[in-house]
């Protein structure tokens, strides 16, 4: 409750400790486990009897065999590296200068009655009504089985449309720095892709995802994202 900032979510705390108010604690054990039986009143709560097992034995559920029913506990990485990057870019912000998460979001085109193909980048950095640089986060390895850095032709295509629409000629992709990457440096690459309307700079980064200092983060990228996109902009 102390540590949560959304209201929903705390209506959610204070309704889950209204039903363990009459819940005593107890110290785990085996013996326990064992004591425990499933009949047709409780069977729906076998699932989270079997996940409360594998946390209090320190063990993972096998994929291939066994007959023990629980549940996936997963977390959408990608959308959890995207919410790291926000909170990174919130600290660029300056002056005019704003980094907007999804916004704003514009149509690709239309059909005659109305607008199709919304698009939706990740981040926009803009000073005042000037599309500095689109940044998009993509939580993948960016090498090949060579150690090139490798991108897709699907992420290429989405990034062209980006600059294409917002009428911006700074992309960036953002990639996390996976354990024993084959570069140690931040700017893994940076490419020149022909637009309608001049040059376009894609620069390919990686973030440090281990290290513990925001504040180091932000200075290995800062310069590479904001320098170069105000030198470039569009007058």
């Amino acid at each position: 409750l102390t540590k949560s900032i959304d209201g929903d979510n705390k209506k959610k705390l204070v309704i889950g400790l209204t039903f363990l108010q009459e819940v005593d604690l107890i110290k785990l054990d085996s013996a326990i486990f064992r004591t425990i039986k499933f009949d047709r009143l409780n069977i729906e709560f076998q699932p989270l009897f079997n996940l409360s097992k594998l946390f209090f034995y320190n063990k993972q559920p096998g994929m291939t065999e066994g007959e023990d029913k629980t549940f996936s506990f997963l977390v959408p990485v990608h959308l959890l590296f995207e919410n790291f990057i926000a909170k990174v870019l919130a600290g660029f912000d300056h002056d005019n200068i704003k980094f907007n998460h999804h916004k704003p979001k514009r149509n690709y085109g239309h059909n005659g009655i109305k607008e199709v193909f919304p698009l939706e980048p990740d981040f926009i950095m803009i000073d005042n009504e000037t599309f500095l640089a689109i940044l998009d986060t993509k939580y993948k390895y960016p090498y090949d089985t060579d150690g090139k850095v490798k991108i897709s032709e699907k992420d290429l295509y989405q990034l062209s449309t980006y600059a294409l629409c917002y009428n911006c000629r700074n992309l960036v992709l953002i990639y996390p720095k996976f354990y024993g990457a084959p570069k140690p440096e931040v700017c893994l690459a940076e490419y020149t892709l022909k637009g309608a309307f001049g040059d376009i700079i894609l620069k390919i980064i990686q973030i440090d995802i281990l290290e513990k200092d925001i504040n180091k983060i932000s200075g290995s990228i800062k310069d590479l994202i904001i320098a170069e996109a105000i030198v470039n902009r569009i007058i």
